[in-house]
């Protein structure tokens, strides 16, 4: 039985892991923001529900305490609350740009940097980055949220390197299109600048169409089965689609990439 810290665990991919972890029997730490409002599935006698606002220092901080009092070190963390801000570089304001390194890049390395010493010390832990298919190609209109996960994609390989001689193992899992509350289009930039209208009537487009992504429970287990490989590399594309555009973005040259982006979003 594994003890497993998940966070942004009360919907999507969060969810799901939640799901397939408590299934079989892992005891899984469920981080929500609101744990007033928890999905049926934490119902599980072996989710427990923590309140975490992952931008919180002070919160950050109380999880390591609270697990090693309840059940020890955790086996595994995954960083997985993340939020989406699309919109054209011209129109993201700094505030926009703070939200989204907040949530996407700052919180999970300072979430690691909470457990990292405790897994040191105890010379074993795995910890989980989600990343995207986005930090490997930015299409236009997702420039902030790629931008995010490239941030944490870098930084994660980094610490994969750097703990890898204490025991310490660190993924970045990179999933394509998945049927998440991530793809649906929130309120309009800020600032919206006319030029753009064509643009964002087609982001809203593709927004809809990625409804038909992967199932949240099959990337989810196939998430599981790449953690837990012992020979799994410091970034893992995850599901068909995201194998698939990685290996043509590796084979391609500069005018192929530029026309598989163009074909991917739909310009």
């Amino acid at each position: 039985m594994a003890v497993i810290l998940i966070t942004g665990a009360g919907s999507g991919i969060g969810l799901a892991l939640t799901t397939a972890y408590a299934a079989r029997g892992d005891q899984v730490y469920a981080a929500v923001r609101n744990t007033d409002h928890c999905p049926p599935a934490f119902r599980h006698p072996g989710v427990h529900p923590i309140r975490l606002d992952v931008t919180s220092e002070e919160e950050t901080q109380a999880v390591l305490p609270l697990m090693t009092q309840q059940v020890g070190l955790p086996d595994i963390v995954i960083n997985n609350a993340g939020i989406n801000l699309p919109g054209t570089i011209e129109e993201t304001c700094r505030e926009s740009w703070d939200d989204i390194f907040a949530v996407n890049v700052f919180a999970p390395l300072r979430l690691s940097q909470a457990f990292l010493p405790a897994m040191r010390t105890a010379g074993t832990g795995t910890i989980v980055m989600m990343s995207s298919l986005s930090a490997e190609v930015a299409l236009p209109g997702d420039g902030p949220y790629a931008a995010s996960k490239a941030a944490l994609t870098r930084a994660a390989e980094a610490l994969h390197y750097e703990v890898a001689p204490f025991g310490i193992k660190i993924i970045s899992l990179e999933p394509g299109a998945v049927k998440s509350n991530l793809n649906q289009m929130p309120v309009p930039p800020k600032k919206t600048i006319p030029a753009y209208d064509p643009l964002r009537h087609h982001m809203q487009q593709r927004a809809n169409e990625k409804s038909g992504g992967a199932e949240t429970g099959d990337i989810a287990l196939d998430m599981i089965r790449l953690i837990e490989a012992p020979d799994s590399p410091a970034i893992c594309p995850v599901g068909a689609q995201a194998g698939e555009i990685i290996r043509k973005l590796n084979r391609a040259a500069a005018e192929e990439r530029a026309q598989l982006i163009r074909a991917a979003s739909g310009l």
